[in-house]
Order: C-alpha cells, then sequence, then structure tokens
C-alpha cells in the first residue's frame, strides 16, 4: 500500500445528517442502543444503500386494511413483527412470507394473535416487499456486509459470505477467504491492494462468474464497493475520533445482503445497527478537538532523549544490592561517556561516586532549572507514582522509564496507571509534556549511547567476553573460557588455560559486531526482545532496541512514528529557542548524532500483544510509508487465540483483537507478518543483510512483472526444497480462476548466453553428461570450489535472474569447508584458504559487479561453524537450512514488491 491509499482526517457534514441524527436520538434512550429494523431500512435509505420497499405499522384495529392499501398488485410481501430487543425474529415465529392482497386480512390476525399469546411485547409489524434476486451459489447468494468499532483499526466495514453460517465459514475456510475486513480510513478509489484484495475473495468470484459454471452477478466489483464506501463514510464521521458527534456507531449488520436480479445491485434484506454515546463528544467542538488517527499527539521528539540522554536521574538505585534492577542500569550508564549521572535516595549522598538527592525538587534545584532528559523509575508502583507525578509536574523532565511492575497487571495498580494517563494525556501534544516508557519493562539500548537494560550482560549472547590488559591472549582462549567465566564482583575468579592466569577484572563485555547493524528491534516483551538480540548475534546487531511494556504512554506504534518521520534535534532546537530556553549545546549534538544514526535503519522488527485506540490504523499507514522509504517492518503478534490473548492480558494488560484480520491488514499495507519466531528472526536477518541490494528486487519486478529467482545446489534434495518452499508462499494469493494471476517469483528462462556460459563450465569440469542446464542449478557434488564460483557470477551477470539461492551441502571432499580444530584434522583451513568456497564467496559479495540480492546455505552442523561466521562477518547472508533461506525470501519480496503490485495483468 501506499501512504496515497488512506483518507485524510476530515469529518465534513454528511447529507442528511439531521434525519440521521434525529434517527439515534430515539435509539440513544434504548439501554441496548439499537436501532429498530423499519429505522435501520430508513437509515440506509437516507445513505443510499438500496432497500426493499418497506413500511412499519404500529398495531391498530384497522392494521389489515391499511396493509392491504400499502401493498401493489401481484406483488409479494415479507410480514415482520416488531418486537422491541427481539434480533431473531424467525425463531420465535415472527415472520410471514408470501403475502399479498389475497391472504393479509385472513393471515394477519393469527400470526399477531399468536405472538402476544406468547408473551412478547408486539408493537406493530414492518411489511417489506419481497424482492427478487438470484439464491444461487456459495452461501445460496446471501451475502454479508457489517460495520463495527474496532479498537485498534478504528472503524471497518466487512464483505463476505453471509447466511446462518457466517461462523462456519470462518472456521473451516483459509484465513482470509470467507471475509474481508478492510478500516474506514483505507480510501477503496485509491488502494489498488484493498480493490485486488477484495476482488479475489472466493465470494467475489462467484459473483463474477469467474468460478467454472457459475454465473455472472454482477457487472463489476464496484457494485460491491458501492455499499461498503457509503458505510466507510457513515463510519468515520460516526467514529470516536469525531469529537463533533454525539453518537458512535457501534456495529451494523446486514445478513442476508443479496444480488438483486433486475439491476444486479446489492440489496439490503435485514440488519441490525447498534449506536453508542461517543465518549469524546464535547458540545461545543472544533476541528482542533478531533482525536488523531494516524499521529501519536505527543511531542514524540523527546524519544531522542531516552536514546540519546545528557542527563539521567535514577529513582530506586541500591546501596547494598548489585542486582538490584535500578543498580544494575545506574552501572551500566556509568560505563558510556557523556552522560551525567544523579541518584535520588531517602539517605545516601553517593551511590558508586553519582551524587544523591533526597528529592527530585532537591535535584532540580541543583540543576538550577536545567531540564532532565531521562528518568530511570525502578520502585513500587505506588512510590513510582509519587516520584513520577513530581517529574511530570516539574515540566523538567523530558522522559521517564519505568522499569517496575505491578501496574496494569494488578487490580490496585490498575488505578494508578489509569491516574497517570490521565495526567499525561491531559498536557495532549504539548512540547513541555513528559513522554513515558513502561512500566513494566526490560529497557532499551542504543548502540554507545545507551543501555538500560537491567538484566545481566554477561548473560546475552549478543555479547562477548574480551581481555582489557591482556592483547597478546588469542581469541580462541576467550571462546573456551566463556563456558567457564562466572562473575562476582566480591572477589576474584581465576581461570587457567595454557598456564595463563585471567582474572575477572581482566575480563570486559562488548557487543559482538556485525556489518549489519541497521535494524531496531520495538518489543512489547522485553523478555522477546533480549531473546531476539541474543538469537541474531553475530547475523545482526540491532542498533536500537527498546521493550514498551504496559505502553502507558509510549506504544510500539510511537516508536515506530518516531523512527520514520521525527527529527528529534531539530525540532527540540526549535522548540527551546521558541518557549525562550538556553539551548544545552551537548544535548543537541547527542541528538543530531542520533538522527543520523536513526536515518541509517532499513529494517524495523516488532513483536506485538496488542493494540491500543487507532494503533493497527496508524501502524498500516507507516508500514505504507516504510515501504514508501525502501524500509521494511517485520512483525510477529502474540494473542492470536483465546488462550493467547488471554496470556497477553494477564502479561502487559493488552487486548489481542482478532488475529486473522491483524495479519491480513498488515500484510495488505505492505508488512512481513511472521507466523513463528523463527521466520521472524529470518527476514530480519535477510532484509538486513540484503538491505544496499534490496531495491534490484523492485527493478527486475517492475520490468518484467514478476522477480526471476534461481538457486544453486550440489544436492538434489534441496533444489526440490528451495522451489517448494519458494513458491508455495509466493502463491497464497493467486487467484486460481483468473489465469492472468500468478506468483511474484518464476523460475527463470535463461537466455542463451547465459546458458551456454553454463555449459561451458559444465563441459570444463565433466559433468555435462550427467546433468542438464535447468532453471535451478544442481551442480551435483563433485564439481571444485572455484567452479560454485564461477557458475555463482554468470547466474548473477544474467538479465534473466533478479535473485539467488546458492547452497553447498558441506560435507562433499571436493570442496574446502571446514576450519579450526576439525579443519586441522582433515587437513584444510576454508578460513584462510583463498581457494575455498568461503573465501570465493567472500569475494563475490564484496564485488560491485554482482550486486544482485543473493544468500548462502550451508547445512550439516557444527563441524561448518567456522565456515557460517567467517562469512558473516564479511556480510554474506547465511541460512544454515534452505527451506528456511526460501521462505524468508519469499516473504521479504512479498512484502517489498508489495501486494498491490502482485497482481498484475
Amino acid at each position: 500500500m501506499l501512504p496515497s491509499d488512506f483518507h485524510h482526517e476530515d469529518y465534513f457534514a454528511l447529507r442528511h445528517e439531521a434525519e440521521i441524527a434525529s434517527i439515534f436520538e430515539q435509539a440513544s434512550s434504548r439501554p441496548d442502543g439499537l436501532l429498530y429494523e423499519y429505522e435501520a431500512y430508513e437509515l440506509f435509505e437516507l445513505i443510499g444503500i438500496k432497500v426493499p420497499e418497506f413500511r412499519y405499522f404500529p398495531l391498530h384495529s384497522s392494521l389489515a386494511s391499511q396493509i392491504k392499501t400499502f401493498m401493489k398488485p401481484n406483488q409479494k410481501y415479507v410480514i415482520k413483527c416488531h418486537i422491541p430487543g427481539c434480533l431473531h425474529k424467525t425463531d420465535i415465529g415472527g415472520i410471514m412470507l408470501f403475502k399479498d392482497r389475497s391472504n393479509i386480512e385472513a393471515d394477519l390476525e393469527p400470526f399477531v394473535n399468536k405472538l402476544k399469546s406468547a408473551g412478547h411485547n408486539l408493537e406493530g409489524v414492518i411489511v417489506v416487499e419481497m424482492a427478487k434476486f438470484y439464491d444461487s451459489g456459495m452461501s445460496n447468494g446471501e451475502l454479508l456486509i457489517s460495520a463495527f468499532e474496532d479498537t485498534g483499526f478504528g472503524p471497518c466495514v466487512c464483505f463476505g459470505l453471509g447466511g446462518t453460517g457466517v461462523e462456519y465459514y470462518k472456521k473451516v475456510m483459509r484465513q482470509g477467504h470467507s471475509s474481508i475486513f478492510l478500516p474506514s480510513w483505507i480510501n477503496l478509489a485509491n488502494s489498488t491492494a484493498a480493490m485486488a484484495a477484495l476482488e479475489r475473495l472466493p465470494v467475489s468470484q462467484f459473483l463474477l462468474g469467474k468460478v467454472r459454471g457459475s454465473k455472472r452477478l454482477i457487472s463489476s466489483i464496484d457494485q460491491v464497493v458501492s455499499p461498503l464506501s457509503i458505510l466507510q463514510a457513515l463510519l468515520r464521521h460516526y467514529c470516536r475520533n469525531n469529537a463533533t458527534t454525539k453518537y458512535v456507531i457501534r456495529e451494523i449488520e446486514i445478513n442476508p445482503a443479496v444480488v438483486e436480479r433486475e439491476t444486479g445491485n446489492l440489496l439490503a434484506l435485514d440488519a441490525v445497527v447498534r449506536i453508542l454515546p461517543n465518549p469524546s463528544y464535547k458540545a461545543y467542538a472544533t476541528a482542533e478537538d478531533a482525536i488523531p488517527v494516524y499521529s501519536a499527539h505527543k511531542p514524540l521528539y523527546k524519544v531522542g532523549s531516552l536514546f540519546a540522554p545528557q542527563s539521567v536521574v535514577i529513582v530506586g538505585a541500591s546501596t547494598k544490592s548489585l542486582t538490584n534492577p535500578s543498580t544494575v542500569v545506574l552501572r551500566k550508564l556509568m560505563e558510556i561517556p557523556g552522560i551525567d549521572v544523579f541518584c535520588i535516595h531517602p539517605t545516601a549522598d553517593e551511590i558508586f561516586g553519582r551524587p544523591c538527592f533526597k528529592t527530585v525538587s532537591d535535584l532540580l534545584l541543583f540543576r538550577a532549572g536545567k531540564a532532565i532528559d531521562l528518568a530511570v523509575v525502578g520502585v513500587a508502583a505506588k512510590a513510582a507514582e509519587l516520584v513520577m507525578n513530581d517529574l511530570i509536574d516539574s515540566n523538567l523532565c523530558n522522559s521517564i522509564f519505568v522499569l517496575s511492575g505491578g501496574f496494569a497487571e494488578t487490580a490496585n495498580g490498575k488505578e494508578i496507571e489509569e491516574r497517570l494517563r490521565t495526567k499525561l494525556n491531559s498536557y495532549g501534544a504539548a512540547y513541555n509534556r513528559t513522554l513515558v516508557s513502561g512500566p513494566n519493562t526490560l529497557g532499551f539500548v542504543w548502540q554507545d549511547l545507551v543501555n538500560t537494560i537491567f538484566v545481566s550482560s554477561a548473560k546475552s549472547s549478543a555479547n562477548e567476553f574480551y581481555l582489557e590488559s591482556k592483547s597478546s591472549t588469542s581469541d580462541d582462549v576467550l571462546t573456551n573460557l566463556q563456558t567457564n567465566i562466572a562473575f562476582d564482583d566480591q572477589g576474584d575468579l581465576e581461570v587457567t588455560k595454557s598456564k595463563l592466569t585471567i582474572k575477572s577484572s581482566d575480563v570486559r563485555i562488548r557487543s559482538i559486531a556485525s556489518p549489519n547493524n541497521n535494524v531496531a528491534l520495538v518489543c512489547q516483551s522485553g523478555a522477546s526482545m533480549i531473546t531476539r538480540m541474543s538469537n541474531l548475534a553475530y547475523k545482526v546487531r540491532p542498533l536500537m532496541s527498546v521493550s514498551v511494556g504496559n505502553q502507558l504512554c509510549l506504544s510500539g506504534t510511537d516508536f515506530i512514528e518516531w523512527l520514520l518521520t521525527e527529527d528529534s534535534a531539530s525540532t527540540y532546537e526549535r522548540n527551546a529557542i521558541s518557549a525562550g530556553y538556553t539551548l544545552d549545546s551537548r544535548a543537541l549534538a547527542k541528538l543530531k548524532d542520533l538522527d543520523a544514526q536513526k536515518s541509517l535503519i532499513r529494517v524495523i522488527g516488532v513483536y506485538m500483544e496488542g493494540l491500543n485506540m487507532n494503533e493497527g490504523i496508524r501502524l498500516m499507514k507507516l508500514v505504507a510509508q516504510a515501504r514508501d522509504l525502501g524500509k521494511v517492518i517485520v512483525i510477529y503478534k502474540s494473542g492470536r487465540t483465546p488462550q493467547g490473548s488471554s496470556a497477553a492480558a494477564g502479561h502487559t494488560a493488552s487486548l489481542a483483537g482478532d488475529y486473522s484480520m491483524f495479519s491480513e491488514l498488515l500484510d495488505m499495507a505492505g508488512a512481513v507478518v511472521c507466523d513463528s519466531f523463527d521466520s521472524f528472526d529470518d527476514v530480519i536477518y535477510l532484509a538486513s543483510g540484503i538491505a544496499p541490494r534490496i531495491h534490484r528486487l523492485r527493478e527486475g519486478f517492475d520490468a518484467k512483472g514478476y522477480v526471476s529467482v534461481t538457486a544453486l545446489s550440489n544436492a538434489g534434495f534441496e533444489c526440490c526444497c528451495i522451489a517448494d518452499h519458494l513458491f508455495e508462499l509466493s502463491t497464497r494469493s493467486i487467484d486460481p480462476c483468473d489465469e492472468r494471476s500468478r506468483s511474484y517469483f518464476r523460475l527463470p528462462t535463461y537466455d542463451s548466453e547465459t546458458k551456454e556460459a553454463i555449459k561451458a563450465i559444465y563441459e570444463k569440469y565433466k559433468i555435462g553428461a550427467v546433468v542438464d542446464v535447468s532453471d535451478i542449478i544442481d551442480t551435483t557434488p563433485t564439481i571444485p570450489d572455484r567452479a560454485y564460483q564461477e557458475i555463482a557470477e554468470i547466474l548473477l551477470k544474467s538479465l534473466s535472474v533478479d535473485c539467488a539461492i546458492f547452497s553447498a551441502v558441506p560435507e562433499t571432499h571436493i570442496i574446502k569447508t571446514t576450519a579450526g580444530n576439525v579443519g586441522a584434522l582433515i587437513g584444510e583451513n576454508c578460513v584462510a584458504d583463498e581457494d575455498s568456497i568461503c573465501r570465493r564467496f567472500i569475494a563475490l559479495h564484496a564485488n560491485p559487479e554482482y550486486s544482485k540480492p543473493w544468500v548462502f546455505v550451508c547445512d550439516s552442523g557444527w563441524k561448518f561453524h567456522e565456515l557460517r561466521m567467517e562469512m558473516m562477518k564479511h556480510g554474506v547472508v547465511v541460512f544454515e537450512k534452505a527451506d528456511r533461506a526460501s521462505r524468508a525470501l519469499a516473504l521479504l519480496v512479498r512484502a517489498y514488491v508489495g501486494r498491490d503490485t502482485i497482481y498484475m495483468n
């Protein structure tokens, strides 16, 4: 999707708004907020959704004659009871079919008496003309058109299979095939992706006559789009964001809607409409009172103070416990140059040489009005509230990180969190508003600028040990020591190897270097964040990682918006000047450095449990903006099942929402939505590693209408595996009824020059008699190291190829694939030998002549670890499994090329 696919945040007056308001006013007096059925029909007539001719008749002594007068000659009608609160009229015998002038008088009185005698509060009847519509095809021609207010995505519309089997269809059909959900903020007229998804829905294919044996019922998909767009406009107006309307539409369900035989238009036969009071309503509201849909409505430039603080105050550090979370954060910040660190402590004068103050007021007095960039709060929720109130009310604290738990996850803490949220929200987007990260969160880190993660760095697999003062010690010694060194700062621990004595005081910890540091991780769970950091070690070193916890103030979506849209330094400078503050030159320099680093981020990995209000639609637009900037957002969403949703609520007090709706909409927007953590890690790694080359994929797609992918392997099983996993994922959105529809991947049809060049290599290495040149190259295990490079160069130079997967099962004796102790026993060193496949593909990666995206696969376990590590160290994207490499590539290409461009003519 593109940013232009979304409606502007405008709330224009609707046609017939006064009449609609009158209907809603009547419904608002009822406890359930339901419109009566005849009122729903009246509403549809006003907004332009077609309904059969109808009339409501209150009970009256001459009711039958009144109805007979209304009826047209030779026309059949449906008679429906009007019983307030009754939604399922069929269940109580409250519907009569095929009534006309000839039988209404005889049949009406028994119908009325039966309902009355059963104790129903019958107030009248609705007489509806029996429409002539198609009643064959999927779900017997019954369609569902609905609309509802979703917490995350705002007002949404839905279209799909209708009738009584709606829930059954959803359970038994593949995700996104029984119905489609579309936020009302998506402009259907502009969005190729949304239109394509709507048209390729199975029920749409039947309506368009594209299924073999089916009859075309509508002339174009526009006849479906029309009522959906009308409902979208209605719901955008009557939603929580619009403070000028007294009511919001909670739900509209038209079930069934049918296709009228005469016109092909959709006709609403039955409907439920429910409204609620608008919690955002203000009697004299203006456009400025509207709640923003696409932006945070917070001074997000202050997020820069979290990641590049010049001054930090720690609340909760201990003089006795080194494992106290606030103390751990204090010690980590002390190791970073250029940060002024202070503590709030009731009795201590200093902690580890850092000055302490008894209260926030004492600290601010000491600083003579200079703002604090970051406060770290690590005390219990009740005490945290008091400290946070002082910091927020001072208007001299840019950001607060609350690591404590016990807020919305508990009954008492929920009240505390709500009070703090109300206080923060009262500031709106004011520049002096304090931003809060957390509570109930593990912390955040930005390379070389800040680290507030309060667990031990020594245990993280994202870090390695090194000796500060023994430069002669080999890396191998430290690698072997890593499993034996334990840190005990109360005394020295000695480890001896090769007559070398190492003390714990000599051992230091540092992040593991990687050429791929263009990644940001935004995680609702702190544990998921540090797990990802560890699992991605050597592959990716995230530039930034943040866990957001309960999202009291700053949400995951806020951080993504800041990453994509905000310039912290310039906004800080502008606001300081306009407010008459003295600019802190050191703070400004840090923010400028932060913004420069932020511009290098190409991949944003997001672990998400729940969405706050409007965050789903915001996230969709941010994904579209990221794609427009050439960046990729990769998402793993938990809470897919009722059990998972419950766990998410207990973990970070989140509402998980409907997972199928979430994944379909974010996939449509252009995100990579992963269904496993392995896939999540793989796509982040792949996207990061090929980021400088990824634009070549779009170039190939734009030129041909597909991405041409090839593969090379010395094992036939891998050739099959690669093709299976590339095309199983890439064909999921293919329309089986449309011969023009195709996968966004294709295997190459090699030009003659490429074919002849590969044949020459085959002859050179005497395998031409046993293998042919095919779209996926099977080299057999008998060719040497240099032959792999020669074939790879031919493929990457070929105009027939856009990207490639190169693999070599390393156990063949022909190629050099081991090093270290294993290599010494075998008699080879692939890391040092310039003729090895390892060094040859490192050289291939570094050669600008071969700049198309490609990945390398090396299976077969631990003996080939050194080969993989050496290649990764030089920026080659290396996978251990061909299926994982193929799935990651398929997912990434789908997102980068875009679902809106996949469906080509």
